[in-house]
């Protein structure tokens, strides 16, 4: 396991505790905010600064270097998202620490707080489909 892997599974594991002690909401809820430690891990503050407030530059760079598919309906304020791999990315299911469908939660909250970062407001998040939920390549609707 790579040290930045080994960092971000004790940060996430901390942060989910840190959510979970004492605090009430959903399960759903406290893993999109483990993403938090992911989103810290890949230092995407850094990454998506040149894209800040450039929605069209974000899209651009997801499908040139992730290989996302992006469909954006501008009129309506929707995005979706397909992350356009046959396995699950995550840390965590990778090193088989976590199988749980539940995971795809931290997913959703990371896709949230990215174009959040670069649109600058609120976005709500959901998870079309997943590896872990049914083999399929990861996929989110994000509405500004």
């Amino acid at each position: 396991m790579e040290p930045i892997e080994r960092k971000l599974i004790h940060d996430w594991i901390a942060t989910f505790l840190d959510q979970s002690a004492g605090e009430v909401g959903s399960i759903e809820t406290k893993l999109m905010k483990c993403s938090d430690a992911h989103f810290r891990a890949a230092d995407m503050e850094v990454v998506l600064a040149p894209f800040r407030g450039d929605l069209g530059g974000l899209i651009t760079f997801l499908q040139s270097k992730w290989g996302w598919i992006i469909k954006h309906d501008h009129r309506h304020h929707i995005i979706e998202a397909d992350e356009n791999k046959p396995n699950c990315v995550c840390p965590l299911y990778l090193e088989s620490l976590v199988s749980s469908p539940l995971l795809c939660e931290c997913s959703r909250g990371f896709a949230a707080r990215m174009f959040a970062y670069v649109i600058e407001c609120e976005v709500q998040t959901e998870v079309i489909r997943s590896v872990i939920r049914d083999g399929q390549s990861c996929v989110y609707k994000v509405r500004y």
